[in-house]
């Protein structure tokens, strides 16, 4: 009998933790429903992510990632700048338009891990140059279907474990949009658990200015953790000669 109590405690804790999380996120949603909701553009609206041909966006950005295991640590980050060119764009329909762009990273990657069997420390510098596109649903101006190092549409933290989407259109009633999400501790099952934390900062004419990804896991009793983590910050934007 105290085995089943003990289980439909562990069950019930996880019943409210997932009734948190939902509730977290309908209240954030409640509160950016006027910038993220599908909007048209008109006279009365601003452009918080302008695309056009030959528009470039330079980011610095950072990103990490930790795990701790019983007897093992390990550690590696990626620092350096990341630009974005719009190649081109193509109507799809008379409601899609699909975006063309080039994600040109230079990065400092670097690795540590002090103890276990893969003790070493070692750093390299990552350079790539990739085509990668996004879409626009031309009838309220969401983009959708972009999962880049910095762009993310519909807006997530996809290194988290588990994070919610937001839906974000290119035009919004305020010359400003910012959205701010942090979730309670999420009980997973297994003995694991996780934390999702995101804020992305948007400005007219401007496009994305900053953006901030978190989230940490961790199993029963803290003996396996980690996190995971980015930071974007644009440094310029101009069209192109």
């Amino acid at each position: 009998m105290q085995n089943i109590g003990k289980k439909g405690a562990r069950d019930m804790t996880r019943l409210l933790n997932l009734l948190l999380v939902w509730l977290s996120f309908f209240v954030v949603c409640s509160l950016i429903q006027s910038c993220n909701s599908p909007v048209s553009p008109t006279t009365s609206t601003f452009d918080v992510f302008p695309l056009s041909k030959g528009l470039s966006f330079k980011y610095l950005y950072t990103s990490f990632h930790s795990q701790y295991y019983t007897g093992s640590i390990a550690r590696w980050t990626d620092s350096g700048t990341v630009e974005y060119l719009i190649q081109d764009s193509v109507n799809l329909s008379s409601t899609l338009r699909l975006w063309i762009f080039s994600e040109n990273a230079n990065l400092l990657h670097q690795y540590y891990s002090p103890t276990g069997q893969l003790s070493q420390d070692s750093s390299y510098w990552n350079k790539h140059v990739v085509i990668d596109s996004l879409y626009e649903v031309l009838s309220n101006s969401q983009i959708v279907g972009c999962k880049s190092l910095i762009w993310n549409f519909p807006i997530s933290n996809i290194n988290a474990l588990w994070s919610p989407s937001f839906s974000f259109s290119r035009y919004c009633p305020a010359s400003y949009f910012e959205l701010t999400y942090e979730s309670p501790t999420l009980d997973l099952g297994l003995s694991l658990s996780c934390t999702t934390n995101i804020q992305v900062i948007f400005a007219k004419d401007t496009g994305l200015v900053s953006a901030s990804y978190a989230s940490t896991w961790s199993g029963e009793g803290g003996v396996e953790s980690g996190g995971s983590g980015s930071q974007a910050n644009l440094l310029t934007s101009s069209v192109a000669p």
